[in-house]
This record gives C-alpha cells, structure tokens and sequence, in this order.
C-alpha cells in the first residue's frame, strides 16, 4: 500500500500476525518501534463473559512476526523493544511473577540478587537494564549493566523510583538515569550520572518531572509554574535549564520525546480562548503532533475560528 503527499512518498504495511486466527474481533495494538523498523506489539482475542480473554505480545521484523510467549507461563507481557531488537518484560508462571529477556529467540529469565519479585522496564542497545527489585528492605530501582548490579537510591529520600513509557526513554546507552524520589519535602526529579544523582528543579517551578533522556544526557521533563497550574515544557543540558514556551499559550504545553540532537517534535500547546469554548491546538516551530493534556475530564469543545 502506497501514499504521496506533495514532495514526499510513503508505503504502508498492514500488521497482521497470524496469531489466534480463530475466532472474530481480533485486535492488533502496536507499542513501539526501533531505528531497525522492528515492532512491538500486542494482539487481543476477546472472549464472551466468563472466560479470560487471550493477550499474545509478538515482535515483528522484517515481514516475519515472533509470538512472544514464555514456554510453561499462563501470561507474558512485553514491555519494551531495542535497537538490538532485545525484548524485556514480564510472565507469570505456576512459581509467581518473573522478569525476562527475549533475544535471538531465546527467553532468559532474569533476577535481581536477593529479590523476591523483579520487573525489567526498559534496555539499552548495550544491554544495559533498567527495572525495580522488591526485597526484604522493599522496592528498589535499579541499573544491571551486563551483571554490573547497582540500586538507585537518593541520598536522604525515603523512596527512589523510575517510571516506563513506551514513548520515552528513563536510561540511554551511558547508563543515565532519569527519576523520581520523595524525601520529607516532597516529591523530586532526579538524574543519575556516573554515580551520582542531581535533583533536577526547574527555577520558579512548584515541581518538576524528568519524562525523556537522550544519548547525550539531555533530560526532557515537565514544570508546573508556582503561580498557577499551567503545565510546560523544559529542557535540562549539563545543569541549564531552558523554557521551552509557546508565548500565546494560556493551558498546558507537554513534550512528548526527545531526539539525541536535543530537538523535541512537541510541545504542542492547548490555547482555550477567554472569549469562547473552543479549544485551539497551537504547533510549536511547525509541529503539528498530537496534543498531550493532564489527565482530568473532558469537556465538549469546538474548533476556533482560523
């Protein structure tokens, strides 16, 4: 399948596994794909009432798709794709919940020291793994570089935490972490660097959040100004912070990623105009993605007036 566009053309492939081919309403959701055009993703068989519906991860790459199933597990769960094409995730077996790694076609379990339970949330191409371990102390993140274990934990807080997005990278191939922690001030961003961790908060914010890391160490994130609760966008490159503001904006402007050029396709900025209830997308330098808003309730709107 083929489409043009003036200047440019495109080709379209259909992504159908042959995967639980019985049966109707199947339904084919696609996660995310690496520099080598490979593709993570789900496939859904709902069932009728009373009976579990069946959930089957595949990898597809290059026209040939990979069931993601853990030989002996009821469930297994695909969290996050490479660019070695290496796959993490989780299963679940009759012994409980267990992290793996899938590469090459193989499936190989994996386990933090000590842990009772471990959750892998994303790879690097270096095989660097980012995930959280609970143990008798409780919940832990952590970074394995190749059998190199190490525990996050912010000197003085009470908690350290990183988060997953299928959109968004938390480690880049440095071992750069980007997270959270709470402490008895609150709660805080935070970048972790060659052993180190830097509290990152933007000037004059209320809170800041770190939602993207690139190869170079640039950090992405998220403010809300201390004034009000308008939400916008920063970039964080070896300890300056700069604004990244749509000036007619009155709502919330996000980013959504990051490149390793330190450009971001969004933010994309929502202006509700004072003088009617419509709602206005704004692109930022000729960026017209999808706009990105706080989870809250959605009310009716129109478009404004060009």
């Amino acid at each position: 399948m083929t489409g043009n566009s003036p200047g440019t053309s495109y080709s379209y492939t259909l992504i159908n596994p042959p995967i639980l081919t019985t049966g109707s309403n199947r339904v084919v959701s696609l996660s995310e794909i690496n520099n080598n055009g490979d593709i993570l993703g789900t496939l859904n068989s709902p069932a009728p009432p009373g009976i579990s519906s069946t959930s089957v991860p595949f990898l597809y790459h290059d026209g040939s798709y990979t069931a993601l199933a853990v030989p002996g597990a009821a469930l297994t769960t695909a969290l996050h794709l490479d660019d070695a094409g290496r796959v993490v995730g989780s299963y679940q077996d009759g012994l409980g919940r267990h992290a793996y790694i899938y590469q090459g076609g193989a499936f190989t379990q994996f386990n933090a020291p000590n842990a009772q339970t471990t959750t892998l949330f994303q790879s690097t191409p270096s095989g660097k793994l980012l995930g959280a371990a609970f143990d008798s102390r409780g919940l832990h993140a952590f970074v394995d570089d190749n059998g190199q274990f190490t525990t996050l934990a912010v000197p003085g807080a009470s908690s350290t935490y990183v988060t997953n997005s299928y959109q968004a990278s938390s480690i880049n191939d440095a071992g750069d972490v980007i997270g959270g922690y709470n402490d008895q001030t609150g709660t805080h961003a935070f970048l972790y660097h060659n052993g180190s961790y830097t509290t990152l908060a933007m000037p004059g914010a209320s809170s800041t959040t770190a939602t993207d890391i690139n190869a170079s160490g640039e950090v992405l994130g998220s403010y809300l100004v201390a004034n009000g609760s308008s939400a916008r966008t920063f970039l964080y490159n070896n300890g300056t912070y700069t604004d990244i503001n749509y000036q007619e904006a009155t709502g919330d402007i996000y980013g959504a990623q990051l490149n390793d050029t330190g450009r971001s396709p969004e933010p994309t900025a929502i202006r509700q105009e004072a003088t009617s209830s419509c709602t206005k997308t704004a692109p930022i330098n000729g960026s017209t993605r999808r706009t990105r808003r706080r989870p809250g309730p959605i009310q009716p709107t129109r478009a404004c007036p060009t």
